[in-house]
């Protein structure tokens, strides 16, 4: 993203050239791309590296304030780790649980990326704290919020053009975010970069 590039010509004292590119992910979702973002499903993908979430009551009662009639707790991975998806989900109040589906894209072990994906199920909204669902998010045509917990995040929201907000966000803020986010229109431009971009380093090693 543009902030990195700046970052990296800081300490750039060989003066080599340095360009703002893409994910390479953005390659995968136009060749296999997520199924259409589907009405009234709210998808959440939450992820806090080891740490609780101090919003998440703010969240769940921010979120009854549009109009999803499907709700789905999504794990992008199948691991049971601390402030990840699955942990979160079993934390949450039973009164809470009820309202909320927990899908877990990887649970095949055996399973080819293609396959995992299939799974996903794509939503409407999509709240995220991960890249790389962000993205998917974006691919399906999705209204993504961003919860930003580091720069890799807010960069990711800047190329999406899409809502950000802090984990300890409150219920307001919530629903506004939601209200505001705009159906994604797929990053076709990203994906040209990331081409590119692998296609410099094919050049260069040539």
């Amino acid at each position: 993203d543009p902030a990195s590039t700046q970052r990296l010509a800081s300490v750039n004292s060989a003066g080599r050239p340095l360009e703002t590119s893409a994910d390479l992910a953005h390659i995968f979702f136009r060749s296999c791309r997520p199924s259409i973002a589907t009405r009234g499903r709210l998808g959440v993908v939450p992820n806090f590296d080891y740490s609780g979430w101090p919003g998440q009551s703010a969240f769940l009662e921010g979120t009854q304030r549009i109009g999803a009639n499907d709700r789905v707790w999504l794990a992008q991975e199948s691991r049971e780790l601390p402030g990840a998806v699955r942990v979160l989900f079993e934390a949450m109040p039973d009164a809470e649980k009820h309202r909320w589906r927990l899908v877990v894209a990887d649970d095949d072990p055996g399973c080819s990326i293609n396959g995992v994906f299939s799974r996903w199920p794509s939503a409407e909204w999509l709240v995220t704290a991960r890249h790389h669902a962000a993205l998917a998010g974006a691919w399906a045509g999705s209204r993504v919020v961003v919860i930003a917990t580091n720069e890799k995040l807010r960069a990711v929201a800047r190329e999406l053009s899409c809502p950000l907000i802090t984990p300890d966000a409150d219920a307001d803020t919530v629903a506004n975010a939601l209200a505001i986010a705009q159906p994604a229109r797929a990053p076709e431009t990203s994906a040209d970069l990331a081409m590119e971009a692998c296609a410099a380093f094919v050049r260069t090693a040539a």
